[in-house]
Formats: C-alpha cells, sequence, structure tokens
C-alpha cells in the first residue's frame, strides 16, 4: 500500500509539472503572439499563426475531465487524511485502548495477551503515522496540480478568448489573390490524385463488415426507400379531415408532421453512414478524416432542407393543414430544391477542404465553395416568395402586415444583401469572417424555421379548439331553441376566420415563438460575441463620465453603437409584443375592463417607448443634461409650429385617461359613422359600418 501511494505521488508530481509548463508555454505564446500583433498588425501572416494555435490548442472540455477527475481524486485523500487522523488519535494511549479491546474477554486471557497486543498496537500506530504522513503529501500533490491544471485551463482560455477576438478581422489570402493567384490550380492537382481516392473506396467493403449496425442501419434505409411513396400517400390522406369540425384532429397535424420527419430522414441517413464508413481507424488518412468530417457535419444540414421539402410538398403539411396558399407553397418549395441543389453541394466542399487544410481556410477551394454558398443563400432569399415576409412581421410584432411591411421587408433584405457584401470580402481575402458570417446566417434562418413551424403547429392547435368552441355553441343554441336543422357536409367546413383568431391567444403564441426566437438566435450569435471586442478599440467621440468618483472624458466606441442598435432593436420588438401581453394579463387576472386594459397598456408601451429612447441615447455618450436641453430646444420648436400635432397629443391622453370613449364604442364624427378600433396618443381611428378606416 504505502508503495503504491508512493507511485502516485511521484505520478501527481509528474503531472503536475507537465501542466505547468504547458501553462508557461501557452502564456509565453500568448505573449509573443500580442507583441507580433502590435508589431505586424492584422496582418496575413499573423493570421496564418493563429490559424495555427486554434488547430493546435486542446479541447477545453478535456481539461475540465481532468480536474474534476483530479477533484474527486482530492475529495478522497482527504476523506482518508480524516479516517487515519482518526485512528492517530485514537492510538495516542496504546494501554487505554487496549484495555477497550480486552473488556470482554476474562482477566487470565486478557493478561496473557496483552503484551503482545500493545506492541500490535505501538506498530500500528507507527504506520498510520507514515500513512497519513504519505496520504497528506499525496493530496498536496493533487492540490498542486489541480492548481496547475486550472491555470493551464485558463491559458487556453485566454488564448483561444484571443484569437476569437481577432481572427474574423484578419484576412486569409491577400487582396484579389484567388483572381490572380495559381493557388487553385495548384490545389486541384494535390487534391485529386485519383490513387488517393481509390484507396478510400478499397476500404469501404471492410469497413462495412466492421461495422455489422451500420449494415443493419443501411438495410433499414432501404425499407425507408421502398416504403416513402406510401409514406407520401399517408401524409396526403390525414389531410383529407383537415377543416371539418367533426373529424378534424390535431392529431392528423401530429401524425403528418411525424411522417414528414421519418421521409426526410432517408438520404441525410445514407449521406451520416457514408461518413461513418470513411472513418479512418488511424490519423494518417488525412484524405478520409476529411471526408468524414465534410459528410458528418453536412448530414444534418442535408436532414434539415429535406425536412423542409416534405413540409412543402404538395397537399403536406404546410399546404393541408397549416393552409398556406397553394401556389406561394409550391413556389416556395422549388425554391428549397434549388437551395438544396447548389448550397449542398457547396457546404460539402467548404467543410471537406476545411477538414483537409484548417490553417488555411481551405484554400482557394474552400474559397470558391464559400462564394457558391453566399451566392446561393442570396439567390434563394431574393426568389423567396413576399409571403413569407408577411410571415416574418406577423412575428416581429405586425398585427395586419401588407405586403411591404417593414420588418418582413428589412429582414429579407438583411438575408440578400449581407451574403452578397461577404462575397465582396472573399474577394478582398477575409475567408474566414465569410464563411462564419454565412454559417450563422444558415443556423439562424434554421431557427426561424423551427419557430414557424411551432408558432403554424400552435395556430393549427388554437383554429381547432376555437372551431369546436363555435360549433358547440350552435349546438347548444339549437337545441335552447328546440329548432332542428339539417346541417350539409359543405357547410361543415369552416373555412379560416381571421378575426376569430386575433385574440388573446394568438397574441400569446406570437409573443412566446418571439421570444424562444430571440433565445436561439443570442445563442447562434453568441460564439461571434467575443470578436467583437475588437470594436472597442475604434474611438468615435467622447463623453464627460465619472470614473471613481473623478469626472473624466470617456470615449464612445464602435462596440456602442453596435451596442445602442442591438437595444433599440430588441426593444422596439419588445414593444411590439409586451403590451398585448399585459393586456391579457389585466383581464383575464386582474379583472380590468377591456377599455381599461386597452388604455393602460397604451400609456404603459409610450412610457417604455420613452425610458427605451433615454437608455439608448445614454449609451451613445448622451446624458441627462444634454437631454435637457434636447427637450427645451424641442418646446422651442413646438412654441413655432408643432402646436396642432402636440394639441392632438395631449387630447389623446385625455382620452386614454378619463375614457370618455372606449375601443368597441360607436360614435359619430360629422357624417362618419363607426366602431372604435384603436386609441393612440396621436390619433384615434374608426372603422364604419363599410369597413373602411
Amino acid at each position: 500500500l504505502f508503495v503504491e501511494r508512493g507511485d502516485d505521488i511521484e505520478e501527481s508530481r509528474k503531472r503536475e509539472q507537465k501542466a505547468g509548463d504547458l501553462a508557461e508555454r501557452i502564456e509565453a505564446d500568448l505573449k509573443s503572439i500580442e507583441h507580433k500583433l502590435s508589431v505586424l498588425g492584422l496582418s496575413t501572416a499573423v493570421g496564418q499563426i493563429l490559424r495555427e494555435q486554434q488547430v493546435q490548442l486542446p479541447k477545453g472540455r478535456e481539461i475540465k475531465a481532468e480536474i474534476s477527475a483530479v477533484g474527486k481524486q482530492l475529495t478522497a485523500s482527504s476523506v482518508r487524511q480524516i479516517e487515519l487522523e482518526e485512528d492517530r488519535r485514537r492510538l495516542l494511549d496504546t494501554g487505554q485502548f487496549a484495555d477497550q479491546l480486552l473488556l470482554d474477554l476474562d482477566e487470565a486471557t486478557a493478561r496473557q495477551i496483552r503484551p503482545d497486543l500493545l506492541d500490535l498496537l505501538r506498530k500500528r500506530r507507527g504506520l498510520v503515522k507514515q500513512a497519513l504522513e504519505l496520504e497528506s503529501l499525496y493530496g498536496g500533490s493533487l492540490g498542486n496540480l489541480e492548481f496547475n491544471l486550472r491555470r493551464y485551463s485558463l491559458a487556453i482560455d485566454d488564448y483561444r478568448r484571443f484569437v476569437q477576438e481577432r481572427l474574423l478581422w484578419i484576412p486569409t489570402r491577400a487582396p484579389f489573390s484567388l483572381i490572380r493567384g495559381t493557388a487553385l490550380p495548384a490545389q486541384l492537382g494535390e487534391l485529386f490524385v485519383a490513387e488517393r481516392w481509390l484507396h478510400e473506396i478499397r476500404q469501404l467493403p471492410a469497413a462495412l463488415a466492421g461495422k455489422p449496425l451500420l449494415a443493419l442501419l443501411l438495410v433499414l434505409v432501404l425499407v425507408l426507400a421502398y416504403n416513402a411513396p406510401r409514406i407520401r400517400r399517408r401524409i396526403v390522406a390525414s389531410s383529407r379531415e383537415v377543416g371539418f369540425v367533426r373529424t378534424d384532429a390535431f392529431s392528423n397535424t401530429l401524425l403528418a408532421l411525424g411522417l414528414s420527419l421519418l421521409l426526410s430522414l432517408l438520404w441525410p441517413l445514407v449521406m451520416w453512414i457514408m461518413a461513418r464508413l470513411l472513418e479512418p481507424q488511424d490519423s494518417r488518412s488525412d484524405l478520409g478524416l476529411a471526408l468524414h468530417t465534410a459528410l458528418a457535419q453536412g448530414a444534418l444540414y442535408f436532414w434539415v432542407l429535406e425536412f423542409m421539402r416534405a413540409v412543402l410538398m404538395p397537399k403536406g403539411l404546410i399546404a393541408a393543414h397549416f393552409r398556406w396558399p397553394v401556389q406561394r407553397t409550391e413556389l416556395t418549395y422549388k425554391r428549397v430544391v434549388w437551395l438544396e441543389r447548389t448550397f449542398l453541394p457547396a457546404l460539402i466542399l467548404v467543410l471537406f477542404t476545411l477538414a483537409l487544410y484548417p490553417t488555411e481556410v481551405g484554400g482557394a477551394l474552400g474559397a470558391v465553395g464559400v462564394i457558391v454558398l453566399l451566392l446561393s443563400v442570396a439567390v434563394f432569399f431574393r426568389d423567396t416568395p413576399q409571403y413569407m415576409q408577411g410571415k416574418v412581421s406577423v412575428l416581429l410584432g405586425d398585427e395586419s402586415p401588407a405586403k411591404d411591411s417593414v420588418p418582413g421587408r428589412v429582414v429579407r433584405h438583411l438575408l440578400v444583401w449581407v451574403p452578397a457584401s461577404a462575397v465582396i470580402a472573399v474577394l478582398l481575402g477575409y475567408s474566414y469572417a465569410a464563411l462564419t458570417l454565412c454559417l450563422l446566417l444558415v443556423k439562424t434562418v434554421g431557427a426561424f424555421v423551427l419557430v414557424f413551424l411551432l408558432n403554424e403547429l400552435a395556430m393549427r392547435w388554437l383554429s381547432i379548439a376555437r372551431r369546436r368552441m363555435v360549433a358547440r355553441a350552435r349546438v347548444e343554441a339549437e337545441h335552447a331553441t328546440a329548432t332542428e336543422v339539417e346541417t350539409a357536409a359543405a357547410a361543415e367546413a369552416l373555412e379560416t376566420d381571421p378575426e376569430l383568431l386575433n385574440d388573446e391567444g394568438t397574441k400569446l403564441i406570437n409573443l412566446l415563438s418571439l421570444l424562444g426566437l430571440v433565445a436561439v438566435i443570442l445563442a447562434i450569435w453568441a460564439e461571434v460575441v467575443p470578436a467583437m471586442g475588437i470594436l472597442d478599440s475604434l474611438q468615435l467621440w467622447t463623453r464627460q463620465g465619472v470614473v471613481d468618483g473623478v469626472e473624466l472624458p470617456v470615449p464612445v466606441t464602435l462596440a456602442d453603437i453596435f451596442k445602442a442598435v442591438v437595444i433599440a432593436a430588441l426593444g422596439w420588438t419588445a414593444l411590439r409584443r409586451v403590451p398585448g401581453l399585459l393586456e391579457i394579463f389585466l383581464r383575464q387576472k386582474a379583472g380590468v375592463a377591456a377599455a381599461s386594459a386597452y388604455a393602460a397598456t397604451r400609456v404603459f408601451q409610450y412610457a417604455a417607448t420613452g425610458i427605451l429612447v433615454v437608455v439608448v441615447m445614454s449609451s451613445l455618450g448622451g446624458n441627462w443634461s444634454q437631454i435637457q436641453w434636447a427637450v427645451a430646444a424641442l418646446s422651442l420648436g413646438i412654441g413655432f409650429g408643432l402646436q396642432e400635432i402636440v394639441a392632438n397629443f395631449i387630447s389623446g391622453l385625455i382620452i386614454l385617461f378619463e375614457q370618455p370613449i372606449r375601443v368597441g364604442d360607436t360614435v359619430t364624427v360629422g357624417t362618419t359613422s363607426g366602431k372604435v378600433t384603436k386609441i393612440r396618443i396621436r390619433a384615434t381611428t374608426i372603422r364604419d359600418f363599410d369597413r373602411r378606416e
């Protein structure tokens, strides 16, 4: 036992020394690259060094697992020290301890064995002392090892954060070298060597024989391919009862969703099986490893595209169950098919070259793949039907979006022009930044698709519930009047009534969808947040601020502008949705009348808007004294030319608080009579009996 513990101490000391040396090396490398960066700037040479270091950095998860294991060993050692210390305390007085052990024996026997027992207890006391000293040494070495491992992990995290902050802004190659240079032909000649590819193909039968589970999975894929036409027919059949009150059920929609998921697995599963078969048994086959990585990662994107095709198929989930317009659904389906045929091959090429040439970000061939990838995404969103633009607007808070509604149009233009602009970045040498941006955009669009699907499923459930309530109310009314009415089959199909769904349930679903979308998007873009730290170095102007009780000039940087834009965008989106949730709470939980709840939410919205403006101005360097001057200047302008607007503003506040009229009241203004639909500070909206506002 002593020899084993001594070996443990020696091993932990060696690991402690190794971890300390590695931490010192990482820290020295970080100081060295910081010096080179200060001398050379954000140059291609520095980018090459950073990419090499990024590839060579160990995985943080492995270091954290090792720290956790050492922590458990240290805890166990501490427990053993406590137990040994308890034994040593009992053995301090060997005579007393021996008497306690001999209590149950007769006096003659106890007198006979007492000398031998005392001798054994003295020897045990010495052994316990040695064991306690060894355990203490072992615990100390484990503590030092844990400290050095944490130091090593912290150094790795600092280095990785340093690389992430700058790598996005460093060019991969010289500007326009992709067009003028000879790197692309040279890379093609190096890559497409027939013998290298034939070697990987010859390994496939042996790989399949060595992985019987993959062979079984391949059989299941063949069964799925054989039943694919039957699954499509079953999806179409599930929509036949949609829209009929007596037979329609949400389970039909869930069935169509499950079958669409199953149908979309076919070809992505084939790609994943190929990736597993190409997985090399050793690290010498760089081509096999690159193929395995590209196909394994590309299978997920392939599955998302196949799922979009499955739900957009004619008479499928979206067309039949969600009641999207047929022509627009067919057009969107064609756009997704086109995206799959252009985006997926380019993505596989980029992932393949990136795995084969990681320090060169895929080389010239990878840059060509990134350009095709970006153009494919840009063209897809340019040709996407405007119907999708309206869906985006509804989710962002526009309750009745027009074809050219601002939120949907802004999102659509961003999704078109950002990838198109990134193509110029690739030509200028920023392939890594363009690729990162493109993949993040694709993931963001995937999050949009997921949220839209869940939103439509919730709306579908709400629609079925509302229609059944209407049908039940009709039946109860018929029974109450003791009249029998024959209901024709055609009359049983209740068409979608927009006003029926424009209620608290719809607002709540849209709000939850928006919150989920924001959370997912923030999680997706979190990986580029460190790169935004470089924006703090770009000073635009200064403002007076108090630092440690002293008023000093504080710089306003480009990062502050970016934060202000993000705060304004999130605040504007929240102001479109949160008042609706507040109105639901006031009416359903607090028992406030509808008109009063409407007035309270409007006042809350205007107050929150004012707070948002102040927060955004503060983030840009404004302070309360400057805001006061702005208010004074605005008051002067009001005195000269804005009296009527201010009068309307005050009148709106009076109407909201005193409520001489309420939403839903029928009023007559001049020759116009109608129902009050909206009461806002600047204007009140009336809808006449011809449904004109």
